[in-house]
């Protein structure tokens, strides 16, 4: 499913929280892109290195204790702050025992002040956020769509100790210079509920579309209060622009010109958004304000919602839907929404409101059209082969020992504990108590809702993997994990192949290069040839993008179960031929 609005705002962060609170069952890719910086988790975040670096900044320590990190009130501050003669910091210190939470507060400050200047960034906040509680505490106030924020902001300061020294003050200048966007990959193909702005959506589509963005319209701007003014000579003056009624008329065309130019841009995104469902599209929106006196709803003229609703309102009929609160109108009333890519699909959109359109178009007949000389090919590498003849599927993958967890959540767990067990220090990787430790801690960082069995038996896997002979050059010094891959080639019949995807692992050396995929299934196949025409074709492709950006180096690929672990090496002749298929005619 794809939610589409127009820019990110209040209903775009509503939307995200609210899918985060429904509950098991409904998986959550979060927003496309964060400014991590601009987020209050690490606004509360920043002020604390603030305060710990300054002693003397009273208000980054004041914005600190507010936080979920302490917890004070507005009337803590008040009994504190007014009376104070020194800092803030040490009238904290010298009245901790009036209140018990307050001399909880003293005492952390004053570890964490002992320990941020001794401690890389990364390693500093993942105490204040793991050990010390304060992921779980700003998560119960702020609500989990924060755990986003919180894991691109711990992210972020492992980027940071990659490219300059690992100081604290450092780190914060980083977020604060513009270093603190991230930019999701919604390609992943999981199967994740993306919300997304209708501009960051180009290129992609889902079986289901929501447009939950549909009743603003855009206003009318100028960039720094110039509008463009025909010069009489072919081309254009910017002339500040007043008021309306003060202007002469052709800055009055000129406004009208700009006017519609967004309008005519309103329209084509429109256009955007109703092209990337597959199957169904959904049209729906928030109105925020009350009804005008003559009419029945507060929808501006023109806004996206009613385009649609004109356009096809009478060829709609008036149906109950389960997914909404009343009727809705459907264009072209079915059956309801078909899987993706079967043979009928009626789509649909929702209306605000309770009202609802629905949109399935008529098909057309076109006369042939004669096809360019070059064709382009656009393979995804996780689906390469979907119709291919697979092994009989092994059955319901078995819950495990500590009562049971979701397939994509423990598969995205162990992905994750790989990546970050090959990221230790030398000294950890060799130590095994301290590879098992770093597991359990990274585990607590990002799954600490689950208990602790659940955690020793993934800890357990990921390490088995991790320590298996056969993977060590794999996990080796310059090896990379989830490695996003970009190709494109010329295949025979003059097509233009491209490639997109993600490589779990990936080790670059002088004479060959490494690749490996990781696969969480509950059975693993014992022979080579019982592997999914899928995986293998995935790895072929990748292999092939990687052959043609390192002439002259061999390509190894891996297929590791992480249950086992097993390891299937694939031999060249396997990988051609599944090339061979995915890339011909």
């Amino acid at each position: 499913v794809l939610v589409l609005v127009r820019r990110r705002g209040r209903l775009f962060e509503a939307v995200i929280r609210a899918l985060k609170t429904a509950g098991p069952g409904v998986d959550v890719a979060g927003a496309d892109r964060l400014v991590i910086a601009d987020h209050i988790a690490a606004l509360d975040l920043m002020a604390l290195g603030d305060a710990l670096l300054s002693p003397d900044d009273d208000l980054a320590l004041a914005c600190a204790l507010k936080s979920p990190l302490f917890g004070f009130t507005d009337e803590d501050l008040i009994l504190l702050c007014p009376p104070r003669a020194g800092r803030l910091g040490d009238a904290l210190s010298g009245a901790a025992g009036r209140f018990p939470h307050w001399a909880v507060a003293a005492a952390r400050l004053d570890q964490w002040r002992g320990e941020a200047p001794l401690l890389r960034p990364f390693d500093f906040y993942a105490r204040v956020l793991g050990r010390d509680g304060g992921r779980r505490a700003m998560l119960a106030r702020l609500g989990p769509e924060a755990a986003d924020v919180l894991d691109e902001f711990m992210a972020l300061a492992r980027t940071y100790e990659s490219t300059e020294p690992a100081t604290l003050a450092g780190f914060l200048a980083f977020l604060r210079r513009g270093g603190a966007e991230t930019k999701r990959d919604m390609e992943s193909g999981r199967d994740e509920v993306r919300v997304m702005t209708v501009h960051g959506a180009k290129g992609l589509e889902a079986p289901v579309v929501i447009l939950a963005d549909t009743v603003d319209v855009p206003k009318s701007r100028t960039a720094g209060g110039l509008l463009p003014v025909p010069d009489g000579a072919g081309g254009t003056v910017p002339i500040l622009a007043g008021r309306k009624e003060d202007g002469p008329a052709v800055l009055g065309l000129a406004r009208g010109a700009a006017l519609e130019r967004e309008r005519e841009e309103y329209r084509r995104l429109l256009y955007v958004a109703l092209t990337r469902a597959e199957d169904a599209v959904i049209v729906c929106g928030a109105e925020t304000r009350l009804p005008g006196k003559d009419k029945a709803h507060a929808r501006p003229e023109g806004c996206w919602y009613d385009l649609v609703r004109d356009a096809l309102a009478e060829e709609t009929v008036e149906v109950e839907a389960p997914y909404a609160q009343g009727p809705v109108l459907r264009w072209r009333k079915g059956e309801g929404f078909a899987p993706a890519r079967a043979a009928s699909s009626e789509p649909v959109i929702e209306g605000a409101q309770g009202t609802g359109i629905a949109a399935a178009p008529a098909p057309v007949h076109i006369s042939p059209l004669h096809a360019p000389p070059v064709t382009a090919a656009q393979l995804r590498p996780s689906h390469a082969e979907e119709q291919a003849p697979r092994p009989a599927a092994p059955g319901p993958r078995p819950a495990l020992e500590s009562g049971g967890l979701d397939p994509i959540l423990r598969g995205d767990l162990i992905h994750r504990l790989l990546a970050g067990l090959a990221g230790l220090e030398p000294a950890m990787r060799r130590d095994p108590a301290m590879r098992r430790d770093a597991a359990h801690q990274l585990l607590r960082h990002v799954a600490s809702a689950l208990p602790a069995e659940t955690h020793d038996i993934l800890a357990a896997e990921a390490l088995g993997v991790f320590d298996h002979a056969g993977l060590a050059e794999l996990f080796g010094a310059g090896s990379v994990a989830e490695v996003p891959i970009v190709g494109r080639w010329m295949a025979a019949g003059e097509r233009l192949i491209s490639v997109s995807g993600r490589i779990d692992r990936l080790a670059v050396r002088p004479d060959r290069i490494l690749l490996a995929d990781f696969k969480t299934d509950s059975t693993p196949p014992r022979l080579s040839a019982e592997i999914g025409g899928a995986y293998v074709s995935q790895l072929a492709i990748y292999g092939e993008v990687l052959r043609r950006a390192f002439p002259g180096r061999a390509v190894l690929a891996m297929v590791v179960y992480t249950r086992g672990p097993v390891v299937h090496s694939l031999a060249p002749e396997t990988l051609a031929a599944a090339l061979a298929r995915s890339t011909g005619p």
